[in-house]
């Protein structure tokens, strides 16, 4: 009688270790979103800027749920406005911390120099340099953020100056799309 106490005590608390360990696996683990950004060094009132709004933007991530039921974890480096520093962090985020993605680069130094590391690595980097080197020509894995200069910049400029000169600006000002002076209606000779 007592064996069959201590068997049916046993296979309470088997069951009651597997339901635990059943319903702890139900609940997934984070994504690790890995984040380089020149937090120290001599942009960095743009990489203290940039972690402010990556702070907003994954509480509010996971706040609505997470990603697929999974809440997301960043680990965060500071780059220190140095490019050998990204590419160390960059190594760090993906062979140690096994994040599925890598984020920030607040310099075009930065992200150019850990491309080589995030492609070896088949981790998707999102970064937030302005140079067209870093995605021409495309790369598989890298990805910014910033806009080409002459997309981004002269409609805003074309937007500011309809708004503070009174007459209406054409859409298409030839001088800042082409580099040249526009021609005259009718006489195709440039205004000088």
């Amino acid at each position: 009688m007592k064996k069959l106490g201590v068997v049916g005590l046993l296979a309470v608390v088997g069951i009651v270790f597997v339901m635990t360990s059943w319903t702890h696996a139900q609940q997934k683990a984070p994504y690790v979103v890995g984040v380089v950004l020149d937090l120290t060094g001599i942009i960095s009132n743009i990489g203290i800027a940039e972690r402010r709004g990556l702070d907003i933007a994954i509480d509010a991530v996971n706040a609505a749920g997470g990603v697929h039921g999974r809440q997301l974890k960043t680990i965060v480096y500071d780059g220190e406005t140095t490019p050998a520093k990204s590419v160390l962090h960059s190594k760090r985020l993906i062979d140690v911390d096994k994040a599925v993605a890598c984020l920030g680069y607040s310099s075009s130094g930065g992200t150019m120099a850990a491309i080589q590391t995030v492609e070896a690595g088949k981790t998707a980097m999102i970064g937030g340099g302005a140079s067209e080197k870093i995605w021409i020509p495309t790369k598989p894995w890298v990805f910014s953020v910033v806009p080409r200069q002459r997309e981004a910049s002269i409609p805003m400029l074309i937007e500011v100056l309809n708004k503070k000169v009174p007459r209406r600006l054409p859409t298409s000002t030839s001088i800042m799309f082409t580099g040249r002076p526009a021609r005259r209606p009718g006489t195709g000779r440039s205004k000088r």
